[in-house]
Protein backbone atom coordinates (compact mmCIF):
# COMPACT_ATOMS: atom_id res chain seq x y z
CA UNK A 1 0.00 0.00 0.00
CA UNK A 2 2.84 2.45 0.55
CA UNK A 3 4.14 1.72 -2.32
CA UNK A 4 1.12 2.50 -4.00
CA UNK A 5 0.81 6.00 -2.43
CA UNK A 6 4.32 6.88 -3.43
CA UNK A 7 3.52 5.91 -7.35
CA UNK A 8 0.77 8.15 -6.83
CA UNK A 9 2.44 11.37 -5.68
CA UNK A 10 5.42 10.25 -7.90
CA UNK A 11 2.47 10.23 -10.96
CA UNK A 12 0.99 13.63 -9.72
CA UNK A 13 4.16 15.38 -9.33
CA UNK A 14 4.98 14.35 -12.92
CA UNK A 15 1.37 15.50 -14.50
CA UNK A 16 2.27 19.07 -12.95
CA UNK A 17 5.56 19.14 -14.86
CA UNK A 18 4.46 17.87 -18.00
CA UNK A 19 1.11 19.34 -18.04
CA UNK A 20 1.73 23.25 -16.67
CA UNK A 21 -0.53 24.80 -18.97
CA UNK A 22 -3.32 22.56 -17.92
CA UNK A 23 -2.86 22.27 -13.75
CA UNK A 24 -2.27 25.03 -11.24
CA UNK A 25 0.01 23.44 -8.97
CA UNK A 26 -1.53 26.46 -6.63
CA UNK A 27 -4.55 25.48 -6.87
CA UNK A 28 -4.06 21.68 -6.18
CA UNK A 29 -2.50 22.71 -2.58
CA UNK A 30 -5.00 24.90 -1.14
CA UNK A 31 -6.58 23.65 2.00
CA UNK A 32 -10.33 23.60 -0.01
CA UNK A 33 -9.35 22.00 -3.13
CA UNK A 34 -7.78 19.13 -0.32
CA UNK A 35 -11.00 19.04 1.60
CA UNK A 36 -12.77 18.30 -1.66
CA UNK A 37 -10.50 15.57 -2.79
CA UNK A 38 -11.12 14.37 0.67
CA UNK A 39 -14.74 14.28 0.34
CA UNK A 40 -14.87 12.70 -2.67
CA UNK A 41 -12.64 9.99 -1.68
CA UNK A 42 -15.03 9.63 1.31
CA UNK A 43 -18.00 9.25 -0.72
CA UNK A 44 -16.45 6.51 -2.76
CA UNK A 45 -15.36 4.60 0.26
CA UNK A 46 -18.67 4.49 1.78
CA UNK A 47 -20.35 2.01 -0.10
CA UNK A 48 -17.71 -0.64 -0.15
CA UNK A 49 -17.38 0.19 3.76
CA UNK A 50 -20.99 0.11 3.97
CA UNK A 51 -21.21 -3.45 2.10
CA UNK A 52 -18.58 -5.15 4.33
CA UNK A 53 -20.58 -4.36 7.15
CA UNK A 54 -24.00 -5.16 6.08
CA UNK A 55 -22.33 -8.40 4.71
CA UNK A 56 -20.53 -9.63 8.04
CA UNK A 57 -23.89 -8.83 10.00
CA UNK A 58 -25.97 -10.58 7.54
CA UNK A 59 -23.78 -13.62 6.41
CA UNK A 60 -20.93 -13.83 8.77
CA UNK A 61 -18.06 -15.79 8.76
CA UNK A 62 -17.43 -19.72 10.21
CA UNK A 63 -14.91 -18.27 12.26
CA UNK A 64 -17.18 -14.96 13.77
CA UNK A 65 -20.25 -17.79 14.56
CA UNK A 66 -17.50 -19.77 16.52
CA UNK A 67 -16.52 -16.63 18.29
CA UNK A 68 -19.97 -15.47 19.03
CA UNK A 69 -21.12 -18.96 20.30
CA UNK A 70 -18.15 -19.37 22.68
CA UNK A 71 -18.33 -15.66 24.32
CA UNK A 72 -22.29 -15.90 24.99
Amino acid sequence: MIVSLIGTLVFYMISFVFLKSVLDFYFAVEVVSFFKILGISIVCWIPFFLYTKIKSCVNPEAHEKLNQTATT
